[in-house]
């Protein structure tokens, strides 16, 4: 992978819908391919909770899910998201008529 470090740009798309494992992944870009973070902060923050499990309950059985493990990321800081570092705003007519603002953006990257 660090052959291609210094040969190509990178992106990748990160918004409300990324979290968890999401995070993790996009981090790794960053750092190791130097990728750019395109798109919207995320909602949950940088170190979360995770490694989740279920079980039913025994009467109801309705689903429950729990996290198992805390993966502080960042060792001296707890920011409120990952932010990225090209900000792309989704406007509701963009979504209405189709458009993804964030591959617009990098498309037109030279």
């Amino acid at each position: 992978m660090e052959a291609y470090k210094d040969e190509l740009n990178f992106y990748v798309i990160i918004g409300k819908a990324t979290y968890s494992t999401g995070i993790l992944h996009a981090l790794n870009f960053k750092y190791k391919l130097n990728a750019y973070l395109v798109g919207y902060p995320t909602l949950t923050k940088i170190n979360h909770f995770g490694g989740a499990k279920n079980f039913s309950l025994p009467n109801s059985k309705l689903k429950i899910s729990y996290s198992t493990k805390y993966y502080r990321i960042l060792e001296n800081s707890d920011p409120d998201s990952l932010y990225p570092d090209i900000m792309v705003e989704k406007e509701f007519e963009d979504f209405l008529n189709g458009r993804d603002t964030a591959i617009e953006l990098i498309s037109s990257i030279d």
